[in-house]
């Protein structure tokens, strides 16, 4: 069961990477391509949103 998850989030990962170049980004850590990916969905609703982190993390970038 393991193997399973390993391979789904493989696959999430590999999907959401793909998602990511077809807009010009790119990124290789896994937690960037999710912090990126779920920016992308965000970005496409009609609402505030609080960016939060240390500073030089890329926080302005993502706005």
């Amino acid at each position: 069961q393991a193997a399973i998850k390993d391979q789904y989030r493989h696959q999430m990962l590999e999907m959401q990477q793909t998602e990511l170049e077809a807009r010009k980004i790119i990124a290789r850590s896994p937690n960037m391509i999710k912090a990126l990916s779920q920016a992308t969905r965000v970005a496409t609703a009609d609402s505030t949103v609080l960016i939060l982190g240390e500073s030089g993390v890329g926080k302005g970038l993502i706005a």
